[in-house]
């Protein structure tokens, strides 16, 4: 259980205008892997016992979700998670994440604070078919949702997001693809590419053993450079989502160990 006392600056809230934007999977132009390494692993670590099956291990909408907002996918009906990222070293939180669901499974407030990014933050909630952003009084349309809850448009930065078979395929601006998805048959992420305003390739491998997933070895490729990172995950609940996941991350020939914390409420 992650006490949220613990954390003085969690959930903080500042004008998502500093960043617009966020919350989808954005950075600014760097010289290393980190912003990269940090927005992947987020969107895989939830691993735990699977048989030989091919039931997907998520559902279309949680997948495309995390896929596009950076945060983990869950199994299970879940009502909403709280995720944290943190140096093993020093403590200090990089990423946080609170993300809530309607029982049928359509996204209904998502808040984001992402350290790497100038303390930026987002607090957005689901208004009919928008998601707005609140900032005391002041509120601002961020998204469009579809009928079926996908997240169509980003309505700030005027970025269309494309569906094929209900998983996000394409992010498009301006009919160009600035980024696109792949999901092997269990709707587990496998590469995410980006081509504006940087490009980048992300490739993510799950380690089986006994048809058991034991972790997650994620490799970013930008131009002639290269980094990875491996995680293990532990303590499941009944829905098989871990309780935290250790990760070692490598760029440039230096390791950072780094813990990842999650809990979830379910209906």
């Amino acid at each position: 259980m992650i006490d949220s006392r613990t954390e003085p600056n969690l959930m903080k809230v500042n004008d998502p205008n500093s960043n617009p934007r966020l919350p989808f999977k954005t950075f600014n132009h760097i010289g290393s892997f980190l912003l990269i390494l940090l927005s992947i692993f987020a969107t895989t670590a939830a691993v735990g016992s699977q048989g030989v099956s091919t039931e997907k291990e998520y559902s279309d909408a949680i997948a495309s979700y995390a896929a596009l907002i950076g945060f983990e996918p869950m199994h299970g009906n879940v009502k909403d998670s709280l995720q944290l990222i943190k140096y093993v070293e020093d403590g200090k939180v990089t990423k946080e994440y609170f993300v809530s669901f309607g029982a049928n499974g359509c996204i209904e407030s998502m808040k984001l604070q992402n350290t790497h990014a100038g303390e930026a933050s987002v607090n957005l909630k689901k208004r009919k078919n928008k998601m707005t952003s609140f900032h005391g009084k002041a509120e601002e349309e961020y998204f469009d949702l579809d009928a079926d809850c996908k997240i169509v448009k980003n309505i700030k930065t005027n970025e269309e997001y494309i569906y094929e078979s209900n998983l996000i395929s394409e992010v498009r601006k301006n009919g160009e693809i600035v980024k696109s998805f792949k999901f092997n048959s269990k709707n587990e992420l496998i590469e995410v590419t980006q081509y504006a305003p940087y490009e980048y390739v992300q490739k993510l491998e799950y380690l089986k053993s006994k048809n058991t997933t034991t972790g997650i070895v994620t490799s970013v490729r930008m131009g002639g450079s290269s980094a990875n990172e491996e995680a293990s995950c532990f303590d499941f609940d009944a829905n098989r989502n871990p309780s935290y996941c250790d990760v070692t991350r490598n760029i440039n020939s230096e390791n950072k160990n780094i813990k990842y914390m999650y809990e979830n409420n379910y209906y």
